[in-house]
């Protein structure tokens, strides 16, 4: 039986469905994503600053997430216009703080962090808003926010301006520090930030590194992965647990849902997918086993599966962030376009072949990952080059983390040999299936370096062996384009 603060937090995600991720991301392109980067952000700051208290530091989490919530209130001219505000709009803007205190004050479990959502525009000096609170009168949690949400602000493209990179964003803050921000804060947060983009074992920032080849970095990354001191992603409990779930006979969606209530988070954002204008029906889904009752049961694996792999893709070092970016999208139409395939070809486990989409480049994934923590965010390598440079051996990296997850032997060869083009005729089903839909992807405009392009899909060794039609591949293709437009930003 789950704990009462296991249900609590159930209810608490439950509740903030249709608010946050269903209503916010929705309305404002530029907000998708926001509210986890910042609350990610808090989570990795707090833990640096070792509070004591689990409790408060989950309270600033939660209140990351929901710090937002009253823009959903707000005209989406204003919210999205591209020039300077003026003094009324300014006005309405201000009041988003004071409207999310306002519609989540009913929900007993977010109390302890309303305080902090509604000074979250509060200024060290006393200059902010609502309620002009200064000094340590601000709450902790609300400070720690503003520093946050200021610097993924800059970071991140918006209707008014372009980003800017990660040390000019933090010089920006550091300029405001003691007036808008907690000087002490920001300095710890600029730690915090810059500690990203050294090496994965710590390598100090003061280390001369000029002189360092690209190919030296690659060699770093590789003997550090020989040795163990690359830290692997780890592939979320759920997605496990989802799985022996499913490879039971007499599972149900009851048991499905006891399995994914177990974590809030994926509870979230699955119910926010089955509430998206793809899935969505009359009525507005606010529990997991509604969600699974909507999605059916092999759907909802699927989503499981992209929800739970999406973390692996985030990193803090802004040069990378678009690659990485580029990456997962690329990866969640290889496994809608692989599972379409799939059922055209009348394979036996459709969503096997989702899985294997998910993941087929997770050996990039890993590299750029351990790349953008090695080299500094001032480098000059362009990505053209580290494009090259990890195309030749992320094929090993995935079959060494594939082996650490424990996959049959079958699996991982089949993900190895994804854009193999040599002896395409021994390459079993499941290889050619997912070559295809590799290159399907890029067709249809999902790349992941800019100067990907596209192959003719017809001079595929795979499109011949599978003989599949020019009609089919059209068809797939505009179902994938359907299935990303309507889903992708929502995970």
């Amino acid at each position: 039986m789950a704990s009462t603060t296991d249900k609590q937090i159930n209810v608490f995600f439950t509740e903030l469905v249709s608010t946050l991720v269903s209503v916010i991301e929705q309305k404002d392109v530029f907000m998708r994503g926001h509210a986890e980067r910042i609350a990610s952000y808090c989570t990795g700051f707090t833990r640096m600053l070792k509070l004591s208290e689990q409790a408060e530091v989950d309270k600033i989490y939660f209140a990351a997430l929901l710090h937002d919530i009253g823009m959903v209130y707000l005209p989406l001219e204003i919210l999205q216009k591209t020039g300077k505000l003026n003094d009324e709009e300014l006005s309405v803007i201000k009041k988003h703080p004071v409207l999310a205190e306002n519609v989540l004050s009913n929900m007993t479990i977010l109390k302890g962090t309303l305080p902090m959502i509604r000074h979250h525009h509060e200024a060290f000096d006393g200059s902010g808003y609502p309620d002009g609170l200064r000094g340590a009168d601000i709450p902790l949690g609300a400070r720690i926010i503003a520093i946050a949400d200021s610097y993924d602000a800059l970071t991140s493209v918006r209707p008014h301006r372009p980003a800017i990179d990660s040390e000019q964003a933090l010089a920006v803050i550091q300029e405001k520090a003691g007036q808008q921000y907690d000087r002490g804060l920001v300095n710890r947060f600029a730690r915090f930030i810059r500690k990203g983009d050294m090496s994965i074992r710590g390598r100090k920032t003061e280390e001369p590194t000029k002189e360092k080849g690209l190919a030296d970095f690659i060699d770093d990354v590789i003997e550090k992965f020989k040795k163990g001191n690359v830290e692997l992603p780890v592939l979320p409990q759920v997605v496990h647990d989802v799985q022996a779930v499913m490879r039971e006979p007499n599972s149900s969606s009851e048991d499905l849902a006891n399995v994914i209530e177990k974590d809030a988070v994926i509870s979230v954002r699955l119910t926010a997918v089955a509430n998206s204008p793809y899935y969505r029906g009359i009525e507005q889904i606010t529990s997991v086993r509604s969600a699974i009752s909507r999605l059916g049961l092999k759907e909802t694996q699927n989503l499981i599966t992209a929800i739970a792999n999406k973390n692996l893709y985030e990193t803090k070092n802004f040069r990378f962030r678009k690659v990485m970016e580029n990456l997962w999208v690329h990866s969640l139409a290889v496994g809608y376009a692989s599972v379409a395939l799939a059922k055209v070809l009348g394979a036996s486990d459709e969503q096997h072949y989702f899985f294997m989409g998910i993941v087929h480049d997770i050996g990039k994934v890993v590299l750029l990952k351990a790349l953008s923590e090695t080299i500094p965010a001032k480098s000059q390598f362009e990505m053209p080059q580290i494009k090259n440079a990890v195309q030749e051996i992320h094929a090993g990296f995935a079959g060494s983390l594939l082996k650490r997850w424990r996959f049959p032997k079958e699996f991982i060869q089949t993900v190895m040999q994804h854009e193999s083009r040599e002896n395409a005729e021994d390459m079993e089903g499941g290889a050619l299936v997912l070559n295809l839909a590799n290159h399907m992807a890029y067709a249809m405009g999902h790349k992941i370096f800019d100067e990907d392009k596209a192959e003719p899909l017809e001079e595929l060794p795979a499109y011949g062996l599978l003989k599949v039609t020019p009609d089919t591949v059209d068809k797939i293709s505009q179902e994938v384009k359907s299935l990303m437009k309507e889903t992708a930003h929502i995970f």
